[in-house]
């Protein structure tokens, strides 16, 4: 929609140490942020999270801004 603008937040897997799923979701939260903003989305905030617990998996979350 017009003028709206989105918040992506991702996650990392279990495995690995804190730093290395932080620097990998770090990683994947920008590679989306490009594609969106390649294709015409204005994106409001990102974040890399690591892994938040046992069951965190590969994942981005994608929300729009208020």
């Amino acid at each position: 929609k017009a003028n709206k603008s989105v918040d992506v937040v991702a996650t990392a897997s279990p495995e690995g140490g804190k730093n290395i799923n932080k620097k990998l979701s770090e990683k994947r939260a920008a590679a989306v942020v490009k594609y969106l903003t390649d294709n015409g989305v204005t994106v409001k905030k990102s974040e890399g999270v690591g892994a938040e617990s046992k069951y965190s998996n590969r994942v981005v979350l994608i929300t729009l801004s208020k």
